[in-house]
């Protein structure tokens, strides 16, 4: 019961009764809907803050936006991002926290050369097979989520993978949205907060990670397309190139953390395929510090190690591996870079500092 005071009586009347009285006059179904579910404040602060899947670049169970400019290298850090995801074995410097998923890429484009980067990523990192990460190529229209539609067709395929795989994927890659929304128009901001709000349904059901890849308009550094593609999606990552053409990965957005930018390495693989003789492609890495900053590391390194006669540079080579994570190719380059500059010299394959 409820009391209530007036300058003249005190009146006392059923609260229940009343609301319900009120709410019926615009519901009349209203006692036999459902209620929303409540949390007090301290079951939201029991639950656990948000956890990085790539440390300090992208969160666990988010669906996320990368853009950036053709020719930069968006899916061969995508293939980097995959392969490490898969294998739980940090990208570069940045850590990735994946110990049990597994990976799932859907490649609308630029399929012919998939096998060689692929490959490529697998010779540099000397890794035999990875059996926890799959391709799907078929074309998809993830807007229809008709009973046949492709929407479903990418649910029952995470479906039946999270049952082979006894685990939900812990990445899913999708590349890219101009391709994953068939005849849509990317200008349209319905359109854009449609395909988010479907990705989002089958995010919340599998609890997995999505990347959506895209591309930059005419200015270079916004997603091309409508302004809606920022305010949708939780993290959005944009690649690009500072004015010395080094590649950086960078927050336009990121919801829980601070906005940071990572440098992206990439270092040229070649070999020869049986059948196919030499082949060649590039193997993208991040990095904290910018690659060019590896001169200083290097020279600290063989100063150390080579005060007495020097060092091999072989085994100056394998230290950097460890040590910096300095792939071969940077490693002969930042070589290269300190003889110009006067700090090293090279003799018989033995380098000593100047």
């Amino acid at each position: 019961m409820c009391v209530i005071k007036t300058k003249n009586e005190k009146e006392t009347f059923n609260l229940k009764a009343a609301i319900e009285k009120l709410v019926a006059k615009i519901w009349p179904n209203f006692q036999k809907g459902e209620a929303f579910k409540t949390l007090s404040l301290e079951d939201i602060e029991k639950r656990p803050p948000p956890e990085w899947l790539f440390e300090g670049l992208l969160h666990k169970n988010t669906l996320n936006l990368f853009y950036g400019a053709s020719g930069l290298g968006k899916s061969f850090l995508a293939i980097a991002l995959m392969c490490s995801a898969a294998q739980n074995k940090p990208c570069g410097d940045v850590t990735v926290d994946a110990p049990n998923g597994w990976v799932l890429y859907i490649s609308l484009e630029g399929h012919n050369g998939l096998s060689v980067r692929f490959k490529a990523f697998r010779k540099q990192q000397g890794i035999e097979k990875i059996d926890n990460l799959l391709v799907q190529i078929d074309g998809a229209n993830l807007l229809d989520d008709s009973e046949d539609g492709d929407l479903q067709k990418l649910s029952k395929t995470i479906h039946d993978l999270s049952i082979n795989f006894d685990c939900l994927p812990s990445l899913i890659i999708v590349d890219t949205f101009a391709l994953a929304i068939g005849s849509g128009d990317e200008n349209n901001s319905d359109l854009i907060a449609d395909f988010v709000k479907k990705l989002e349904k089958v995010r919340r059901i599998f609890e997995t990670t999505f990347i959506v890849i895209h591309h930059t308009g005419h200015n270079g550094t916004h997603p091309r397309g409508s302004s809606a593609f920022i305010a949708n999606f939780k993290t959005v990552l944009r690649l690009g190139k500072d004015q010395n053409g080094d590649v950086y990965v960078k927050h336009t957005k990121i919801k829980e953390g601070e906005k940071r930018r990572f440098w992206v390495e990439f270092s040229d693989v070649s070999w020869i395929d049986p059948g196919y003789g030499e082949q060649s492609s590039r193997v993208a890495a991040l990095r904290h510090d910018k690659p060019k900053s590896y001169d200083k590391k290097l020279l600290e390194l063989l100063i150390r190690e080579g005060r007495e006669g020097g060092i091999r540079q072989s085994e100056l080579q394998k230290l950097a591996l460890v040590e910096l994570q300095i792939s071969k190719s940077v490693f002969y380059r930042v070589c290269d870079t300190l003889i110009e500059n006067g700090q090293m010299k090279r003799e018989n394959r033995v380098c000593f500092s100047t």
